[in-house]
């Protein structure tokens, strides 16, 4: 199991927008044609804007629960995701509450999020992410208080508060295969060789999703 090092972003909007919401403490040690949209997108109810909903997952990874710790005030969990596409793919840091309509509740996700519309970025944002090779696993950590704070992915969506009595695991990737040659960029901000970035909306667009089996937290 190799270590993969913590990565940074550059983000940049104009003055007076944010890009929503701060992901949960999420870190992991692990083991590139058509852009074309897949259909793990679902649009909020109440309006047009894409917001990340789980309600189409694949096998594509395995993602299995390896420990957790959850108290009335927080919980914190080791997970393990093996690569069964046969192919590289790419994962993205950064861990979130959302809402999960195959089980009618929550799922925690380790994801790539959609851009906000109401937000105007003078650069678009990326997300530092990393290679999972084909047929290798790695572990994850992820820690959240509780009760869990679901993810605010538009700048003027209100603040939900749930407490779980169940939830799984969800991860999104992108396939090595459906990104042009070059991407992810390579060498950003410190010049290391190791430090990748992916464009948010590249990535929110064309990850597929895959899942554990959900787990009673109490």
């Amino acid at each position: 199991m190799r270590v993969v090092r913590v990565l940074a972003a550059v983000v940049v909007v104009l003055s007076g927008c944010q890009s929503g919401d701060s992901p949960a403490s999420s870190s992991a040690s692990s083991g590139s044609s058509a852009v074309t949209p897949t259909p793990f997108v679902s649009s909020s109810a109440s309006d047009e804007s894409e917001r990340f909903v789980v309600d189409e997952v694949d096998e594509g990874l395995k993602v299995e629960w390896v420990s957790m710790d959850a108290t009335d005030t927080s919980f914190d969990a080791t997970y393990r995701v093996t690569n069964m596409t046969g192919e590289d793919v790419w994962l993205a840091g950064g861990s979130y509450v959302v809402p999960d309509e195959v089980t009618d509740g929550y799922a925690l996700v380790d994801a790539y999020m959609p851009l906000d519309p109401d937000v105007l970025y003078e650069y678009e944002p990326a997300s530092p992410v990393h290679l999972l090779a084909s047929g290798e696993s790695e572990e994850g950590e992820m820690a959240f208080a509780r009760p869990f704070e679901v993810s605010v992915q538009m700048m003027n969506a209100p603040a939900m508060i749930v407490d779980l009595d169940s939830t799984r695991m969800c991860v999104g990737y992108v396939l090595a295969s459906d990104l042009p040659e070059g991407v992810p960029e390579k060498g950003l901000l410190n010049g290391s060789p190791d430090v990748y970035a992916l464009s948010d909306q590249t990535g929110f667009e064309l990850q597929h999703v895959s899942c554990s089996e959900s787990v009673a937290l109490d």
